[in-house]
């Protein structure tokens, strides 16, 4: 049963690429975009915990237990700049979990 999740920049009704998002927020760290891999592993990491339907303070709570600052910056920002989505998909079927 795969759990899902799309970001919305604040404001928008449609949702963002993830690529797109990585790249705004790399230029916000002002480190370069890595061809293939998502800055920090955010997307894995703080992507996962809102796909299953942690949120953003939940999520900030989780890395804050492992003194991960680079995370913690990272989830900050995406807090200041979108609004997530979660669903999960079984069998032809898709349960909205709304916006957090």
């Amino acid at each position: 049963m795969p759990a899902c999740f799309q970001l919305f920049k604040i404001g928008s009704t449609e949702p963002s690429k993830f690529v797109d998002i990585d790249n705004e927020m790399c230029a916000h760290f002002n480190v370069t975009p890595h061809e293939t891999n998502y800055y920090l592993g955010w997307y894995d990491i703080i992507g996962f915990k809102l796909a299953i339907g942690h949120t953003w303070e939940k999520i900030l709570t989780d890395l804050g237990e492992y003194n991960d600052e680079e995370l913690i910056a990272v989830t900050k920002w995406l807090m200041e700049h979108y609004t997530p989505n979660a669903w999960y998909e079984r069998r032809g079927f898709a349960t909205d979990r709304g916006s957090q």
